[in-house]
C-alpha cells in the first residue's frame, strides 16, 4: 500500500469517526433523559425522545453507508458499522427505562477515559446513576496519573485519543497490572477490527463499539469486575494461615454466633 493510499485511508477513518462521534452522543443523552422522564411519567416526551434517536441512528447509516461505498479496494470490510434493523423498535437498549437502574453488587471505582468531554460527562452520570464511583480522565498520561494516586477497580478506556492513544495507555497499564487485577475494557468508535485485535493481544479484557449499549457495557463490566472479587476473595483464603480447613472453620463459627444473637 503507499504512503497516500494509507493516509487516504486514515482521513477516511478519522472522518467518519468525528461524523459518528456527536450523534452517539445524541443517542446516549437521549436514552439518559428517557430514563429520567419514564421515572416521572411523561410518555409524551419520551416518544419525541425515541424519535430524536431514530433519526440519531438513520443519520449513523447513512454515514456507515457513505464510508463503505468510498473503502478503498483491499480494505477489510467495516465489521461494526452500526447495522440497518429491519425495526428500529427491535434496536438493543433502545427503550432501557428504569428497569435498567439498579444497584451495582458491590461498591467500585470505574476510570473513564475519552478525549471527548460528553462522552466522559455521559458515562459518568448512568455509572453515578447506579452507585459507582466515577473518575474521569482527559488523555493517557491522565488516566495513568489517576491510576497512580487512587485505587481503581475498572477503566473504560478510549481507543482514538490525541497524543498516546489508548492501545499505548493499555500497554503501560498492563505493564504494572495483570488482566485480573485491573480489568480493562476498550471503547471506539472506529471500525478498524486490527484496533480490536490489538487491544486483546495487549491484554484487554473485552472492547465495546460505539454508539455505546450502555446495558451491554454494564454488563460486561460487571462481570470483569465479579472475576477480580473472585480472584481476590481466592487470594485472601489460600494466604489465611492455618490453611482452607482453618478458614471455613472461622467462617463456620461466625456464622453460628450470628445465628445465636
Amino acid at each position: 500500500m503507499s504512503d497516500e493510499s494509507a493516509f487516504q485511508i486514515t482521513v477516511s477513518r478519522t472522518t467518519k469517526h468525528d461524523l459518528r462521534t456527536p450523534l452517539n452522543q445524541i443517542i446516549g443523552y437521549g436514552e439518559l433523559l428517557e430514563e429520567e422522564l419514564a421515572e416521572i411519567s411523561q410518555p409524551g416526551m419520551i416518544e419525541d425522545v425515541r424519535k430524536m434517536k431514530e433519526a440519531a441512528y438513520v443519520l449513523l447509516r447513512a454515514i456507515d453507508a457513505l464510508f463503505d461505498r468510498e473503502r478503498l479496494v483491499g480494505e477489510a470490510p467495516d465489521a461494526t458499522a452500526t447495522p440497518p434493523p429491519a425495526d428500529f423498535e427491535s434496536l438493543p437498549g433502545l427503550h432501557a427505562g428504569p428497569a435498567a437502574k439498579r444497584a451495582p453488587h458491590e461498591a467500585a471505582t470505574f476510570l473513564v477515559v475519552d478525549d471527548n468531554e460528553k462522552n466522559r460527562d455521559l458515562l459518568a452520570r448512568r455509572l453515578k446513576q447506579l452507585g459507582y464511583d466515577v473518575l474521569l480522565a482527559t488523555d493517557g498520561p491522565d488516566a495513568l496519573e489517576v491510576l497512580g494516586e487512587a485505587t481503581i477497580d475498572i477503566v473504560l478506556l478510549d481507543i482514538i485519543m490525541p497524543g498516546m492513544s489508548g492501545l499505548e495507555v493499555l500497554a503501560k497499564i498492563r505493564a504494572k497490572h495483570s488482566w485480573v487485577q485491573l480489568p480493562v475494557i476498550m471503547a471506539t468508535a472506529k471500525d478498524h477490527a486490527a484496533d480490536i485485535i490489538e487491544a486483546l493481544r495487549l491484554g484487554a479484557n473485552d472492547y465495546v463499539t460505539k454508539p455505546l449499549n450502555f446495558p451491554v457495557l454494564l454488563a460486561r463490566a460487571e462481570t470483569h469486575l465479579s472475576i477480580k472479587r473472585l480472584s481476590q476473595i481466592k487470594e485472601r483464603f489460600t494466604q489465611t494461615p492455618g490453611g482452607p480447613n482453618v478458614t471455613r472453620t472461622g467462617i463456620a463459627e461466625s456464622m453460628v454466633g450470628k445465628t445465636r444473637m
